[in-house]
């Protein structure tokens, strides 16, 4: 006999025992609603064993309304990926323009600004030329004006040096010329005096008058 009785299993089953295995296969099954998938599981039951069962693995159905929200929610993906890319292709090429102009405008930038500092440069030495110059001309002014001084401070100074030696001298002369034309004076009233005492200007000869002159000058020395 190929089968052979065995004892009752604990569930109250009677389970027998076969010489060969039995393979169970599934497959995946293709639903044209829906899509199923099923795993392939190998079932064995060996002589002298009880009875091993493998539970096949769970299937699972997508719906198509799924399967259509998925399809969509990856055609965004995909379009948002794109966008991103898109933008951020862009936004670097706006960076890198940006940046080309900048250093475009500081090139530009650098060069007005070394012009500048070429004519300031230039102009400072052209004044410091005209400054060096200018004072120069005031050194030699100055030193020549000085020596103009020295030399006008000199003559005044023998100008009053002299003219304080002849104060002196001048108030001698001058008190002399005043005792001289008081005598001076005084021959001349004699001489009135004469006239109008004998009534006739015939004694005023000439050698009369030069004995007076004489006598005066010798008085006044």
């Amino acid at each position: 006999m190929d089968d052979e009785a065995v004892p009752e299993s604990p569930m109250g089953q009677v389970s027998s025992k076969k010489k060969s295995p039995v393979k169970s296969n599934f497959e995946e099954i293709g639903i044209s609603s829906s899509s199923m998938k099923t795993s392939i599981v190998d079932t064995s039951t060996l002589l002298g064993d009880s009875t091993k069962i493998t539970t096949p693995m769970q299937t699972s159905v997508i719906p198509p309304e799924e399967l259509r929200l998925q399809h969509k929610l990856d055609v965004i993906d995909k379009n948002n990926e794109l966008r991103v890319k898109a933008q951020s292709d862009t936004f670097n090429s706006e960076i890198k323009e940006v940046i080309l102009v900048a250093k475009e405008q500081h090139v530009l930038f650098v060069k007005d600004v070394q012009t500048v500092r070429e004519d300031v440069n230039r102009k400072l030495e052209e004044l410091k030329v005209d400054m060096e110059k200018e004072i120069n001309e005031l050194s030699t002014n100055y030193y020549s004006l000085l020596s103009k001084v020295d030399i006008v401070a000199a003559d005044v100074t023998k100008v009053v040096e002299c003219y304080q030696s002849l104060i002196p001298k001048i108030e001698d002369k001058a008190v002399g010329d005043n005792t001289s034309f008081g005598k001076l004076d005084a021959m001349l009233s004699e001489l009135k005096e004469m006239v109008s005492k004998y009534g006739s200007s015939s004694l005023l000869t000439l050698e009369f008058l030069t004995q007076k002159f004489c006598l005066f000058e010798t008085q006044g020395n």
